[in-house]
């Protein structure tokens, strides 16, 4: 989820450099944008899995015979 945040934010920053490059007149307000609004919470959502990762106790019931 992490990889998937930091990746969100790579395509918001490329679409917002290629918008600022080659559109002319360019208005806040697109698609692309989107992707800004993903990347936390996709960060959230990776935060919330480490952190039950990290609390769950690690019980492994071994049986030998």
């Amino acid at each position: 989820m992490i990889a998937a945040a930091a990746f969100s934010l790579y395509i918001a920053d490329m679409g917002f450099k290629y918008a600022l490059d080659k559109v002319a007149n360019y208005e806040s307000g697109g698609l692309i944008e989107v992707f800004w609004i993903f990347s936390p919470v996709l960060f959230d959502i990776g935060a919330a899995l480490e952190y039950d990762f990290s609390t769950r106790t690690t019980r492994r019931s071994r049986r030998r015979s």
